[in-house]
């Protein structure tokens, strides 16, 4: 266990997929802000913010981050899009159990918004590399 961390810290995948991450969030953040803008709702406007960095990230970590050996099709956006989705839930699950459950953190959302961030990123990460764009054997 100990050796596949310090693999993956050493050939920079995590560092990568991190990087993605933030361009994804760019993405996300950029088209939400200028449809909305433009007067699209606010449910529509994120629901093509979400798709189109979800979009990007599945290219980036295709193509750098993990290098995959092949491409298996619609298929792999298919998971790669659902595993992205279980993520998100992950993340906010996190976030609302922490300000109910402990309802002082209300007064510092850093703190649960990171948690959450943290844990379905390690999540994302996994899947992703080992089962979305796991090398071929």
């Amino acid at each position: 266990m100990l050796k596949t961390i310090r693999q993956i810290l050493e050939n920079g995948e995590l560092r990568r997929f991190i990087i993605v991450g933030g361009i994804g969030f760019l993405v996300d953040g950029g088209i939400l802000t200028l449809l909305t803008s433009q007067g699209i709702s606010i449910f529509t406007a994120r629901l093509i913010s979400f798709l189109l960095a979800v979009s990007v990230t599945w290219l980036l970590n295709r193509s750098w981050t993990f290098v995959a050996d092949s491409y298996t099709g619609p298929r792999e956006y298919f998971f790669y899009f659902l595993i992205q989705a279980f993520g998100a839930i992950i993340n906010l699950s996190i976030f609302y159990l922490l300000i109910f459950g402990i309802p002082d953190l209300k007064r510092i959302l850093l703190i649960p918004l990171a948690l959450g961030a943290g844990v379905s990123l390690i999540f994302n990460f996994i899947v992703s590399k080992y089962f979305i764009f796991k090398k071929a054997v």
